[in-house]
């Protein structure tokens, strides 16, 4: 077949034309305590559920294609985003391209007056790449 024939031009032909690639999912889920940031099980915590476990038991079935951008520990709670694109999940989790987090934290207790004050004003806590 002339895959470039004049015909096949005007008719809009393409010769091994690949798909287009599925659209891209981003999920927003409030993480409640008590539940891993993660895709599987940890072997050292079988007791917890996973973020993907909570979302395909609440009927989201392709929870499981979808990673976790960032981690909040087994006891914190707040807002996760899941997606499967690899880039933004990159670009937002990697030092290097300067994405900045902000955390809300409530604590019990006085603590010590130099922490307060950190606390109270923000501080950045920098990374040191090994």
């Amino acid at each position: 077949m002339d895959y470039f024939s004049p015909a096949n031009i005007m008719a809009g032909v393409q010769p091994d034309a690949p798909p287009p690639p599925p659209p891209l999912r981003y999920v927003l889920f409030h993480k409640p305590r008590g539940v891993l940031t993660a895709k599987q099980r940890d072997a050292t915590n079988l007791a917890l559920p996973t973020v993907t476990e909570v979302l395909i038991t609440g009927g989201l079935a392709e929870a499981a294609e979808l990673s976790p951008v960032g981690r909040l520990d087994a006891e914190s709670e707040g807002l996760l985003l899941l997606t499967d694109d690899g880039w933004l999940n990159h670009c937002m989790t990697q030092p290097a391209f300067g994405c900045s987090k902000t955390y809300l934290a409530v604590a019990r207790g006085h603590g010590q007056p130099g922490r307060r004050r950190r606390v109270r004003t923000g501080w950045c806590q920098k990374r040191v790449a090994m």
